[in-house]
C-alpha cells in the first residue's frame, strides 16, 4: 500500500516538472520572437508627432488669441513721425518738396521754440552747403546762421547767473525787437552759441578770423536785456 502511495506522488511530482519546463521553454519562444521583430520606421513616429503637436497648437489658438507685439523700435519710429498740421509736418513737406526757402519761413512763425530755431539752423546750414563759390554768396549764408543762432541763445540763455524764462515769458517778448538786436560776430564769438556746429565755427575762423572775444547775447545787450526783464509777467 505505501508503495502504491509513493509511485503516484512521484508520477505527480513529474507531470509538475514536465509542464513546468513546457510553459518555460513556450515563453522563451515568445521572447525571442519579439526581439528578433524590426522596429516600426522613424519617419513614421515623426509623423505621429508632427500630427500631435499640430493638434495641440491648433487647440491652444482656439482658447485663447495672439496678441500682436509691438517692439520698442516700432514704438519709437511712430513716436518719431511728426503729427500732421504741426509746423514740423509742414516744414517737412517742404523740405521733401525743396523748397527751403518755404521752410525757413514756417520755422520763424514757430519762433521761439528752440526746436524751431534748431529746425531754421539746419535748413540754412543745407543752403550753405549748396551755396556757390564765391565768397559773398557764402559769407550772407552764414551771417543768417550766426544771427539765428545768437538770436536763439539770447531768448533761450540758461546761464546760472541769469534770470531763466518760461515758455509763456519768451512769447512776450517782441521778436522783431529781438532780431534787429546786432550781434557782431568780433564781439559776441562763438563759444557760447550753442545751436552752431563744429564746421560752422571752423567756417567763420575762415571767412571772418577769430573774435575778439566770447560772451552771451544778454551780455552784450545788457540794457536793453534789463528792460525786457522789467516788463515780463
Amino acid at each position: 500500500m505505501l508503495a502504491i502511495f509513493s509511485i503516484s506522488i512521484s508520477i505527480a511530482l513529474l507531470t509538475l516538472v514536465v509542464y513546468g519546463l513546457h510553459r518555460y521553454q513556450t515563453m522563451e519562444v515568445k521572447v525571442s520572437a519579439n526581439r528578433m521583430l524590426p522596429l516600426p520606421p522613424l519617419d513614421a513616429n515623426l509623423d505621429n508627432l508632427s500630427r500631435l503637436r499640430r493638434s495641440r497648437d491648433t487647440r491652444a489658438r482656439g482658447t485663447r488669441k495672439v496678441q500682436p507685439r509691438r517692439t520698442a523700435k516700432s514704438t519709437h519710429s511712430q513716436a518719431s513721425v511728426p503729427k500732421p498740421n504741426t509746423w514740423q509736418a509742414r516744414v517737412s513737406a517742404q523740405k521733401q518738396a525743396g523748397d527751403l526757402t518755404a521752410a525757413l519761413h514756417i520755422c520763424k512763425r514757430a519762433y521761439p521754440l528752440w526746436g524751431a530755431f534748431n529746425q531754421a539752423c539746419i535748413l540754412l546750414r543745407s543752403g550753405l552747403d549748396s551755396a556757390s563759390d564765391s565768397i559773398e554768396a557764402r559769407d550772407k549764408q552764414l551771417s543768417q546762421l550766426y544771427q539765428t543762432a545768437a538770436l536763439a541763445e539770447l531768448l533761450h540763455d540758461k546761464s546760472t547767473d541769469l534770470r531763466p524764462l518760461t515758455n509763456k515769458q519768451r512769447k512776450s517778448i517782441d521778436l522783431k525787437a529781438a532780431a534787429s538786436l546786432q550781434m557782431p560776430y568780433p564781439e559776441l564769438g562763438y563759444a557760447h552759441l550753442r545751436l552752431l556746429r563744429k564746421g560752422d565755427i571752423k567756417l567763420m575762423q575762415t571767412l571772418w578770423g577769430q573774435p575778439g572775444k566770447h560772451q552771451q547775447p544778454r551780455e552784450l545787450h545788457r540794457e536793453w536785456w534789463a528792460k525786457i526783464e522789467a516788463r515780463l509777467p
